[in-house]
């Protein structure tokens, strides 16, 4: 009869080679699978922090005197997210005598790194209240702080 060949498969060796090889092939599949998944957590996180976000309004200081149909100056004391983040716009709307107060404000350059620290900021800004009377200006209806402002508009002259 002639040689018999050894199969490297039979061989105890072997195994432990094709063992050891799918361990790498599954080690180096988890590895990029993690890899790719923190990838798109990262695009998600970047995509909130370049939205408008709304600014937590601690209050607003308004003048002793306010005239129905002359404009009032406002100031509104705010937190922005992180010092990245510029002042967009400051919105009042209702109906009536009820109004709502928002600050937005936005991350103008996305790319940059920025401390995660709360930053205080003050805005003045113009409102005319058309009608004399007693109006409710609310802001953060949701906060253990909430407390609307009262203002008392009196007649011209």
């Amino acid at each position: 009869m002639g040689k018999k060949i050894k199969s490297k498969l039979i061989d105890k060796g072997g195994f432990k080679k094709i063992y050891c090889g799918l361990r790498s092939c599954l080690l180096l599949f988890l590895f990029l699978l993690i890899t790719g998944a923190s990838c798109e957590k990262d695009e998600l996180r970047d995509q909130i922090v370049t939205d408008t976000a709304e600014a937590y309004i601690m209050d607003v200081n308004v003048p002793e005197n306010v005239v129905a149909g002359e404009p009032a100056i406002l100031i509104v004391n705010f937190y922005k997210p992180t010092p990245c983040y510029d002042l967009k716009d400051i919105l009042v709307a209702g109906t009536g005598f009820e109004l709502y107060l928002k600050v937005l404000v936005e991350n103008s350059v996305p790319d940059q790194v920025c401390p995660q620290v709360l930053v205080e900021e003050s805005q003045s800004f113009s409102y005319t209240f058309e009608n004399p009377g007693t109006y409710t200006l609310d802001f953060n209806p949701f906060s253990a702080n909430h407390r609307p402002v009262q203002i008392r508009v009196e007649t011209a002259g």
